[in-house]
């Protein structure tokens, strides 16, 4: 990575990490105070209404008590029918919420005053059931708010019995104060609730004479919740331990009708998707009932969007009913989020104008730090430049002038070492060219075979296909192919006439005492010169010797300096045989294609043959060839 990549990523990093660090503890901190108080409101709101749907309630608890106790002294009595209707009536007008009192007797006598605005508004009806002498009387009467008649009449086909009612069996098996299941009333099919209570002839018997009764009505509740202000988007509910929604902003979703019975609608059904995510974050698991011990908070999601959630249970033994409040997050988040979001944007203009900043320092930085690599390279490519670095960094400056300074000397140093290097290697090869003619002069060859041959050997590889630095190589390498005659008996190796056997496997012997001359070679060079003093003598069918190999398993210097050598032989006038013209070298050549000379090697000197003439026209001299 370069440094301007460095700086560019590491100021826009830094930025990124603690423009993100601030955000993020900004945004968890803000976000646990304002859910917090949302928690805190949603809890008021709840005890609120708990204490709201209570204060609907204790009223009746109260009356029936009280009524309770009246009847018990005969204050109020089913003697005195019109002083019981009386103080119904004043009981209805005491408490809006009640929906009708009543008093039903162990013979099926029954008193009941009710609001019924048949006839007016904020009208009333009393109905009074007699028996007598097993007779049994229906009497309807309508009054208005002031408590004066204003119609009557008979009802023969009234056949009410509060004996089968529920309330007044429940008071009766309890033998107490009671309270019915939240039901819808069926005269007024709104919701509501009954208290009943049992009357007894005198304190002392406890003997019943009947039960009393208060219906109140629990739809205010729902009224209530539809003008409570929760957030900007929140709702509430009740709902009792069966999942009966009893109270809900909108009336009529907590209502539902099968056949000709009205009953509560269910949570798990209401017409509320939202209320019943909310109920579904609960996770209560029931059986026969709900059962929340204690408040509880919970979070939820509806169509991606997250809300907070509080349920809280009545405290009242007499109503186990649970109060449930949601509301959006974003009802208390949604500033702050709109806050947090234009953070992110100034965020990202700051990252940008950061990172125009970055890129500026880095080129500023980058271009001299980048000429510092270019003469780098340049050097180590054996190019050099004295050409100043500007910059107003003082470090950067010291840096390229040193860089400079260390330049010039090394270029200096290079070239002294290259003078070096190039008189040792004219002095090694010079040596080794000395030790190879030294090798011919105990063989005496014509005059100049050795640069014939290695010349020969070069344009060979070259036409090859060989790179320069392997045809520089075989051209130096070459002239010790015969460097293990120094190890061959003088008496043989001049003998003048032809060699017997035993001499010619004497003979046979110097390209193995050449190979051990040039054992453990401390170069490339030497290492190549050893393999051809060891395969020069191969041929490509395998008839050569010392080792008899065959086609490729020859090294390809072996294979290519066995011709070279062969054909400047026949074209060399020795004591045993004239110089061959060039015409005739190269149809012999070409007749030992495949047998002695490996044929891609002959094909090459063929397709030099010009070249090869020109060269013989003008060998160069030693000095030229080293």
């Amino acid at each position: 990575m370069s440094i301007k990549q460095t700086l560019f990523l590491g100021i826009l990093g830094l930025m990124l990490i603690t423009v993100s660090s601030i955000m993020l503890s900004t945004y968890q901190s803000t976000e646990r105070v304002l859910l917090g108080h949302a928690h805190e409101v949603m809890e008021t709101i709840s005890s609120e209404a708990i204490d709201r749907s209570v204060g609907f309630l204790e009223p009746a608890e109260l009356a029936a008590e009280l009524t309770q106790k009246l009847a018990n002294h005969n204050v109020v009595s089913n003697q005195n029918i019109e002083a019981m209707e009386r103080y119904f009536f004043e009981q209805l007008k005491l408490y809006p919420q009640f929906a009708g009192i009543y008093f039903g007797t162990n013979d099926g006598g029954f008193v009941y005053v009710m609001r019924d605005e048949t006839h007016n508004v904020d009208g009333f009806r009393t109905k009074i059931i007699t028996i007598s002498e097993g007779q049994r009387t229906v009497d309807l009467l309508w009054r208005d708010t002031n408590y004066l008649p204003v119609s009557k009449q008979s009802d023969e086909s009234d056949e009410y019995d509060p004996r089968v009612r529920p309330w007044f069996k429940k008071a009766l098996k309890f033998n107490r104060l009671v309270w019915t299941e939240p039901y819808i009333f069926f005269t007024s099919q709104q919701p509501g609730i009954t208290i009943s209570s049992p009357v007894y002839e005198n304190d002392a018997t406890k003997s019943i004479s009947g039960v009393i009764g208060v219906d109140i009505k629990i739809s205010q509740i729902s009224t209530f919740l539809s003008r409570l202000k929760i957030g900007e988007n929140g709702s509430a509910f009740i709902i009792d331990t069966r999942g009966q929604v009893l109270a809900h902003p909108d009336m009529e979703k907590i209502k539902r009708r099968n056949q000709d019975q009205t009953s509560f609608t269910l949570i798990s059904e209401v017409d509320d998707p939202i209320a019943r995510a909310a109920f579904r974050s609960l996770a209560l698991s029931f059986t026969n009932e709900l059962q929340l011990a204690e408040k509880t908070v919970t979070r939820f999601e509806y169509r991606n969007t997250p809300y907070q959630a509080v349920f809280t249970p009545f405290q009242q033994h007499q109503w186990p009913w649970i109060f449930a409040v949601y509301v959006p997050e974003s009802d208390y988040l949604g500033v702050f989020q709109t806050n947090q979001r234009n953070n992110i944007v100034l965020a990202v203009v700051i990252g940008i104008i950061a990172s125009l900043v970055g890129v500026l320092l880095a080129r500023s930085m980058g271009k001299p730090l980048a000429q510092l690599g270019e003469q780098s390279r340049a050097i180590m490519s054996g190019e050099w430049s004295d050409q100043p670095i500007v910059t107003r960094y003082t470090e950067i400056r010291q840096s390229a002038d040193a860089f400079s300074e260390m330049s010039k000397q090394l270029k200096q140093q290079h070239k002294l070492n290259k003078q070096l290097n190039k008189t040792l290697q004219r002095n090694s090869l010079a040596t080794i060219f000395r030790l190879s003619q030294a090798a011919e002069y105990k063989n005496p060859m014509p005059d100049n075979h050795l640069t014939r041959m290695s010349q020969l050997a070069r344009l060979i590889a070259q036409e090859l296909g060989q790179d320069k630095t392997y045809c520089e190589m075989i051209l130096h390498a070459a002239p010790m192919h015969d460097i293990g005659n120094l190890g061959i008996p003088d008496h043989i190796l001049l003998k003048p006439g032809k060699l017997d056997s035993e001499e010619w496997e004497v003979i046979k012997t110097h390209p193995q005492i050449g190979a051990d001359i040039l054992k453990n070679p401390e170069t490339e060079m030497l290492a190549m010169a050893r393999r051809i003093v060891l395969s020069h003598h191969e041929k490509w069918n395998g008839y050569g010797y010392p080792q008899g190999l065959a086609g490729n398993d020859i090294p390809l210097e072996g294979r290519i300096c066995t011709l070279a050598d062969a054909f400047d032989t026949m074209v060399s006038a020795r004591v045993y045989k004239p110089a061959m013209d060039l015409d005739a070298a190269f149809k012999e050549v070409a007749a030992a294609k495949g047998s002695h000379f490996d044929p891609k090697c002959v094909d090459a000197l063929l397709q030099l043959e010009l070249e090869i003439r020109r060269m013989y026209s003008n060998i160069p001299e030693l000095d030229d060839f080293i």
